[in-house]
């Protein structure tokens, strides 16, 4: 709840560490190992200014409220809603479960040479008022840097990027070496092995070619683009010997991943079993 939102975090860290120094300042502490709780307040008498602890427990509390209702929060669409949104490419306004409100979608591209920009807005209205709400949600595709075989990221024979520690995505195993942009934007990073691309709408996008390949010192890998250089979805990324790296002992597989997936709503893989080269293979819900 608190993490995805950020802000209602922040404002309990800053509350706690108020809260906490006034119960440093009487020296309060436990006598024993308990977790927080109404039911736990006994552990803290005998231990500095019991008086002193739970005013620092209460200013904990009221502050973060206040700060929460006061400063106050952006929410976030319903994850279901825009996922399916994203993966269908309805443009129609999809009905929540719990609300009458219509909620907006976007469609998603089918061009494979660039990356694409769709926005849609639809009213949402409360059914006895004249007020409208109008949001604004916006797809941005990612498309297959290589052509192959859609891999799911939980799949991934490699646990960091199977867990989504670097972010959401997919992989694909490639049935030949040539390797694209997925996305049009400048160049971030640009090794033997993996590429990392800043879209103008601030997507980080990263293209990872094979597992554990950084340990083949550039062998086997042509690159195509430079650190700083602008390119465009479909533009040659890499030019890769496919044998070499199988011969040497790893894996192929060319990992897409949004490395700030978090700032976003959403990244959503395609559902398809094979994709081409500068096919859509994410949607980025923004």
């Amino acid at each position: 709840m608190t993490l995805p939102l950020r802000r209602p975090f922040i404002y309990a860290v800053i509350a706690g560490g108020v809260g906490g120094a006034i119960a440093a300042a009487g020296g309060g502490g436990t006598t024993a190992f308990a977790l927080p709780g109404g039911l736990t307040i006994p552990v803290y008498i005998g231990v500095g200014n019991f008086a002193v602890e739970m005013i620092g427990t209460g200013v904990a509390a009221v502050l973060a409220f206040i700060l929460t209702v006061t400063i106050g929060f952006k929410d976030m669409p319903e994850d279901s809603v825009a996922s399916v949104a994203a993966e269908t490419g309805d443009i129609n306004a999809a009905q929540a479960d719990d609300s009458a409100a219509a909620v907006p979608a976007a469609a998603q591209s089918a061009q494979s040479s660039k990356t694409v920009l769709a926005a849609a807005t639809a009213p949402a209205a409360a059914p006895m008022t004249a007020t409208q709400t109008v949001a604004e949600t916006k797809v941005i595709a990612v498309t297959s840097p290589a052509t192959g075989k859609v891999i799911a990221l939980q799949n991934i024979a490699d646990q960091i990027f199977a867990s989504g520690a670097l972010g959401k995505g997919a992989g694909v195993l490639p049935s030949d070496g040539r390797i694209v942009a997925p996305v049009s934007g400048t160049v971030i990073t640009a090794m033997p092995h993996a590429f990392g691309i800043q879209t103008d709408d601030g997507v980080d996008v990263l293209v990872h070619i094979g597992i554990d390949t950084v340990k083949l010192n550039g062998e086997g890998f042509q690159s195509a683009a430079t650190q700083g250089q602008r390119v465009e979805a479909g533009d040659p990324l890499s030019t890769v010997d496919l044998a070499h790296i199988a011969q040497s002992g790893f894996d192929t597989t060319v990992i897409t991943v949004v490395t700030n997936s978090q700032q976003f709503v959403d990244v959503v893989p395609s559902d398809a079993a094979t994709v081409n080269a500068g096919e859509p293979l994410l949607s980025v819900v923004a």
